[in-house]
């Protein structure tokens, strides 16, 4: 007990260095949920942030609630481990059989989460579910690991100077660093990913918020017509 105390004192305090105790969403997150749940054809991806005593989401796909208590989550369990954990079918796991996240309406049968780690502190979990029994290949248990390795990098990109200041978007230092995981993902993928940027060169009269705009814009439309094609 004193140990979990001790982790979750640490665990708040090097999210608020981070800052991300109880920020907004951002689609640098949500991107990445949205591949997991096609990716893996699951209805639920989430990234979850885990605080005092509840778990609150950074970004969430298949899911309305915002946050849950910490005692009837299952990231409680996820974030013991230092990989992986899986539970094929909740129904016959004594651990989670007479959650509500299983017994009500959320119906979670299958779970898989893996730990969000930052200088050998948990902060989160990456997190996927579905409505009935599963199980993941190896190919894809290996996905997952990536996955969270590249959710861990976005936690920390802040701190690397690879977001710009003003958009939050990634700058090109930062592209470079998504796209090196996305590589090492794709040699696992069964569907191939691509990647692309966008960069205004050709605006010289406008200034700095109406270039954010055009950028928001642009972005924005880029990705409606892309996910026609399934492609996030």
């Amino acid at each position: 007990m004193l140990k979990q105390r001790r982790d979750a004192i640490q665990r708040i305090q090097l999210q608020r260095e981070l800052g991300l105790l109880e920020s907004a969403p951002e689609e640098r997150f949500d991107r990445l949920t949205r591949l997991a749940s096609i990716m893996f054809d699951l209805p639920i991806a989430l990234v979850s942030l885990i605080d005092k005593d509840r778990h609150w989401f950074k970004s969430r796909v298949g899911l309305d609630v915002t946050s849950m208590h910490h005692d009837i989550s299952f990231c409680q369990h996820t974030i013991t481990q230092h990989g992986l954990m899986e539970v094929p079918d909740s129904h016959v796991d004594q651990r989670f059989c007479h959650s509500p996240l299983v017994t009500g309406d959320i119906n979670i049968r299958y779970y898989a989460g893996h730990p969000l780690i930052v200088e050998g502190i948990t902060v989160g979990t990456l997190c996927l579910a579905d409505h009935k029994p599963n199980k993941l290949s190896d190919k894809n248990a290996k996905l997952v690991c990536k996955l969270a390795e590249w959710a861990t990098r976005e936690i920390i990109l802040p701190q690397l100077d690879t977001l710009d200041a003003r958009t939050m978007f990634s700058n090109q230092r930062g592209l470079y660093e998504i796209s090196k995981l996305l590589l090492r993902c794709d040699k696992s993928a069964s569907q191939g990913i691509c990647l692309g940027s966008i960069q205004l060169q050709y605006a010289p009269k406008a200034n700095a918020s109406e270039k954010l705009r055009l950028l928001s814009y642009l972005t924005k439309n880029l990705q409606e017509a892309l996910g026609c094609f399934g492609i996030v």
